[in-house]
């Protein structure tokens, strides 16, 4: 099962509808996520100080992590630590987890936060 698949399915687990072009970006509040290809997945999403807003985030992130095959509580951790780090600064970082490439960026300004999950076949 692709990425793009796996994806698609834990998100339908929580409530989210894909569209039927499953290439269309899904907005969930503020954040916009999209199946690039059957093995890029994007997420894009504006910092804020709100803290739920920013909790709702993680959540996103991290549910994209398991999809991927990076599971709790090692993602949950990893993306804490890269935000906590990235306070008020550019930041961007890399991690590699069976085969899937795991892109967090946060940018200053606009302040947003761009996730990539690249599976490699």
């Amino acid at each position: 099962m692709t990425l793009k698949l796996r994806t698609i399915r834990a998100f339908e687990q929580v409530g989210v509808r894909w569209p039927v072009d499953t290439s269309a970006a899904v907005s969930i509040g503020p954040a916009v996520i999209q199946c690039e290809s059957d093995h890029t997945i994007g997420l894009v999403c504006v910092v804020t100080t709100d803290a739920a807003l920013m909790l709702r985030h993680a959540k996103l992130l991290v549910l994209l992590c398991a999809a991927a095959g990076f599971a709790e509580p090692a993602s949950d951790q990893w993306i804490a630590r890269e935000l906590i780090a990235a306070k008020g600064q550019a930041r961007k970082s890399i991690k590699m987890v069976g085969g899937v490439t795991f892109i967090l960026t946060v940018d200053h300004p606009p302040t947003l936060i761009v996730f990539k999950a690249e599976e490699h076949v």
